[in-house]
């Protein structure tokens, strides 16, 4: 039997096993909670393993969205401190130890927005 299923992939190998009422409940939960519309899809990739299974993509992609907002308001609050710093420091009030401890911050920071645009990566590698 072939057949092209919604994902564009050509299947031709049809797999059938037997499972309890009780682990079929199971099964069709996570797929009803995976976002996926097709349960062929769904199976070959939690059974295949390309890739991660995402329960509720959708509230997923809405927590990304939200952190990508807080990151532009962080970067949007470094920028008015710079600018701060450059008034601060043309009026002579800016001190040595006050701009050490802000590149300590903002080393901090940068290593932290690294972490999290790798775990980002990572995550969109194994979604695809």
């Amino acid at each position: 039997m072939k057949h092209l299923s919604n994902t564009k992939i050509k299947t031709d190998k049809l797999l059938k096993f037997y499972v309890s009422d009780q682990d079929f409940e199971l099964v069709k939960a996570d797929f009803e909670s995976s976002g996926y519309q097709s349960m062929s899809a769904y199976l070959r990739r939690r059974f295949i393993g390309k890739g991660i299974i995402i329960h509720q993509p959708k509230v997923l992609l809405a927590s990304l969205d939200t952190i990508g907002t807080e990151i532009d308001r962080i970067g949007n609050n470094v920028n008015q401190i710079a600018k701060n710093a450059q008034l601060m420091a043309k009026e002579g009030v800016l001190s040595v130890q006050l701009i050490l401890e802000f590149n300590e911050v903002m080393a901090a920071y940068n290593e932290n927005a690294k972490e999290l645009a790798s775990a980002y990566r990572k995550l969109l590698r194994n979604m695809s």
